[in-house]
């Protein structure tokens, strides 16, 4: 039995481990293949990216990180003002996992939840105040890149078709989204498919716990600092655009196209592949194009498969989540978390 017991996490990293290569190799063939029909031939795309210097990757790697760093600041800033502890290094570690499980799924649709993950792991809070949290920046974060590309779409018909395209869709999921967690939808689809009224109970009290976060979270209270920290972060990572193009055109260019890249990079494929690509040829010349979507790359992954090793912290917070749903008590004086007989 012990055995058993001790293969089997090695059997989940294992998994995990395959996870990881796979995201990976698709989103490096996506890409270039973009590039490819983007660009020109994979010769062509293969000898810009060797002729990148060491010290642009550097550069941008290092602007990117520091943009990170303020926006690990903004989560510890939303934490406390709305009542729950959460240390720098927690929220650092939930930022950069979260990027580069972003680059490596379709629409970004791994990032948010693996940094609720990570931010309840590190503060102990619960998965619903977690996942809150991090949809909150989420949110934030949203904001800039799809209303710009929404303008630059408008103006620039029929060039940038794309941009509009992309934007109008990521801006109507998240609505939809967020109109989908209104409602008791989740915890019925759980009732029905486990029969557990203590699951039913969980979900509910989870989704109660996000909806007061999400209000929260947009409050006039915390909208400035929230607001402001994001920008600084942006202005951060619109430097490392300007690294990866070796400072050409000026600041106002750079954060322009690193809104767009963020809008673009939330197209249905990992990491925005192809969609990407296609969107940013209508403002960047190949080589350029080239660069910035190299350093984009591994300016996201690099930082996060280094403190990977430090995410098995999760297991034990998602055991605690596992063990909690047990002791829900639906029959209890909350009457109203006593699902309906009919449900059944």
């Amino acid at each position: 039995m012990r055995i058993h017991e001790r293969g089997e996490p090695l059997q989940g990293e294992s998994r995990y481990k395959v996870y990881l290569a796979i995201g990976a190799i698709v989103l490096v063939g996506l890409t270039l293949l973009g590039l490819r029909l983007v660009v020109g031939p994979l010769e062509v795309v293969l000898k810009i990216i060797l002729s990148i210097p060491p010290s642009t990757l550097l550069q941008v790697l290092a602007f990117i990180v520091a943009g990170e760093v303020v926006r690990a600041v903004r989560l510890v800033v939303l934490a406390r003002l709305m009542g729950h502890r959460l240390g720098l290094t927690g929220a650092l570690v939930a930022r950069l996992v979260g990027r580069w499980a972003a680059l490596l799924s379709p629409a970004s649709s791994a990032s948010t939840p693996l940094r609720a993950g990570v931010i309840g792991a590190y503060s102990g809070i619960s998965i619903g105040a977690a996942t809150g949290l991090a949809i909150i920046e989420t949110i934030y974060d949203l904001i800039l890149p799809v209303v710009m590309a929404l303008i630059i779409g408008l103006m620039g018909l029929p060039g940038t078709w794309i941009l509009l395209l992309v934007s109008m869709v990521v801006g109507a999921l998240w609505i939809a989204g967020i109109v989908f967690a209104k409602t008791p939808t989740v915890e019925e689809m759980l009732l029905r498919v486990t029969g557990k009224r203590e699951w039913w109970c969980y979900a509910r009290r989870q989704r109660l716990i996000f909806l007061e976060m999400l209000r929260g979270g947009i409050s006039t209270r915390i909208l400035a600092p929230g607001l402001i920290l994001t920008l600084a972060a942006h202005a951060l990572e619109a430097i490392a655009v300007g690294a990866a193009l070796e400072w050409d055109e000026g600041f106002i260019w750079w954060f322009i196209v690193l809104e767009v890249s963020y809008a673009l990079s939330m197209a249905p494929t990992p990491g925005g592949a192809l969609v990407f690509e296609y969107g940013l040829e209508a403002m960047l010349d190949p080589r350029a194009l080239v660069a910035w979507r190299a350093s984009f790359i591994m300016a996201g992954i690099l930082p996060g498969t280094l403190i990977l090793i430090l995410v098995p912290k999760m297991r034990t917070y998602l055991s605690a989540v596992a063990r909690s749903v047990e002791d829900c008590d639906y029959n209890g004086s909350h009457s109203s978390s006593t699902p309906p007989r009919d449900s059944l």
